[in-house]
């Protein structure tokens, strides 16, 4: 007979897995996302890979020593000369690759997020906030099972064990708070602005020739729907 307690643990585990538990296929899904990403990302540094990663650019290493953080780490750094540079990129490619197509995929995710930590120590003023993201994604991802579904890993598996729709764990609880912690803090920040209190943050962000497009160009004759805009992202947030 079921007792209780068992009754109780069972229910208990599902509300875990509800809330904490991720599906192998999801996170298939998401290391291919994530090595897509990484792999476009190589593609564009390396259109400037002389100018921002060797000693020929601007930032050599010896600049670099003077302005990194102290116990700051980078495979880039071994040398300066553009050969060995476009080496660490085509090995990280690699990696990424091996990620993408699932074999191998914990050698991979490790390697990729050396090669992705290292890249970034070795020009940190192009670093920003989507970098710092990814590089946390890749860490927690390290922990994560996602190369059994979509995957060569899986296609090469002989085991006859049924692994789990959902796994629980901690670095799935951890992957998902922090992204979850992204958005309430970011939210938290945003409240104390005075131009997101006010409405006119959209505004001002569409303000930014940098980064205006002929789309974003066109909404800035509608203030009153950007203001809307911003009561939406907070709200989202």
């Amino acid at each position: 007979m079921v007792t209780q307690a068992q009754t109780s643990k069972t229910s208990w585990r599902k509300n875990l897995e509800t809330f904490l538990g991720l599906d192998l296929r999801s996170l298939a899904a998401f290391r291919i996302g994530i090595s897509i990403i990484i792999i476009v990302d190589l593609f564009t540094r390396f259109g400037d890979l002389n100018a921002h990663y060797t000693d020929f650019g601007v930032l050599p290493r010896t600049l670099l020593a003077e302005i990194a953080k102290p116990g700051y780490l980078s495979l880039q750094t071994i040398s300066g000369e553009p050969i060995v540079q476009a080496l660490l990129f085509a090995v990280a490619a690699f990696f990424a690759l091996l990620m993408l197509v699932g074999y191998r995929t914990r050698v991979g995710t490790i390697a990729s997020w050396v090669l992705l930590v290292s890249m970034h120590n070795r020009n940190p003023p192009l670093i920003f906030a989507a970098d710092d993201v990814l590089r946390t994604l890749m860490f927690w991802a390290m922990f994560l099972p996602w190369g059994p579904c979509y995957s060569f890993d899986s296609a090469l598996n002989t085991s006859q064990l049924q692994l789990p729709e959902t796994v629980v764990s901690s670095a799935t609880s951890a992957l998902m708070y922090q992204q979850y912690f992204i958005y309430i803090f970011s939210a938290a920040i945003k409240t104390k602005s005075p131009i997101w209190v006010d409405g006119s943050a959209v505004y001002y962000a569409l303000s930014f020739d940098e980064y205006l497009t002929p789309f974003g160009y066109f909404f800035l004759n509608f203030r009153p729907i950007l203001k809307v805009f911003t009561q939406i992202t907070l709200v989202l947030e």
